[in-house]
């Protein structure tokens, strides 16, 4: 080809030989910038790999949180059950608490009225016992 432009033939040769070694050159210095196929299969195989690993611990982590998740809630539940009943028991006390003290207050006002009404009745004897003396004097003083 160099000839045929108008090159001696060493000068072809020399042309041939510089244009080659920078061929060559440049294709180790481009060769070092570029990773080759089975390096990137390689890694393509190692990356599958890993992400297949991260996938599986994932979904453990995961699983392990949902279950602890359950737990937790289950644990809450039976504690909201638990102070139900309790404040159950703390309002039927209560309650009857106050049942009892309405009770003993209703027993109280009911003594309280009996011995009023027994003040009533002895007064109201005392003033016809009276009233009778009073009538037998004015009958004796006729």
């Amino acid at each position: 080809g160099f000839e045929q432009a108008g090159l001696k033939r060493e000068e072809a040769d020399v042309l041939t030989r510089h244009v080659t070694k920078l061929i060559l050159q440049t294709t180790g210095q481009f060769s070092d910038k570029f990773a080759s196929v089975s390096y990137l299969d390689k890694l393509s195989g190692k990356l599958v790999s890993d992400m297949k690993t991260f996938k599986s611990e994932m979904l453990k982590t995961q699983e392990l949180q949902l279950s602890n998740l359950q737990k937790e809630v289950e644990t809450t539940k039976n504690e909201l059950a638990k102070l139900r009943t309790e404040i159950r028991y703390e309002m039927d006390k209560m309650i009857s608490s106050q049942r009892l003290d309405m009770n003993l207050e209703k027993g109280r006002l009911r003594d309280e009225l009996q011995a009023t009404t027994h003040s009533v009745q002895t007064i109201e004897t005392q003033l016809h016992k009276d009233i009778n003396n009073i009538r037998t004097n004015i009958e004796a003083n006729k």
